[in-house]
């Protein structure tokens, strides 16, 4: 594969994993559980202990702006990935 398709897609991926923590910490910002999840690609945060069902405590403005980013960061894969595909049509219909 290409290696240009290849960052692209993975960074369609990574956004994508990134919306899906993200919705599913605004889902359940309200509910009694465990501490909100971060995409993998971020560090986990720091557990001072206590319970570990303690309430979520999700800032749903960050998770917004996580939302937000994350879409900004699909569109911008997804252009590369549109733009190195027309290159190589360009170029095979140079070579034809």
């Amino acid at each position: 594969m290409d290696p240009v398709a290849s960052t692209a897609l993975s960074g369609l991926m990574a956004s994508v994993a990134r919306l899906n923590v993200s919705a599913s910490n605004t889902a359940n910002s309200q509910a009694d559980g465990p501490l909100p999840r971060t995409p993998p690609s971020q560090p986990l945060p720091a557990w001072s202990g206590g319970p570990a069902v303690a309430s979520p405590n999700v800032d749903l403005v960050a998770e917004r702006v996580q939302q937000i980013t994350a879409r900004s960061a699909f569109m911008a894969n997804l252009a590369v990935l549109k733009t190195a595909g027309e290159m190589e049509q360009s170029l095979l219909d140079v070579k034809a």
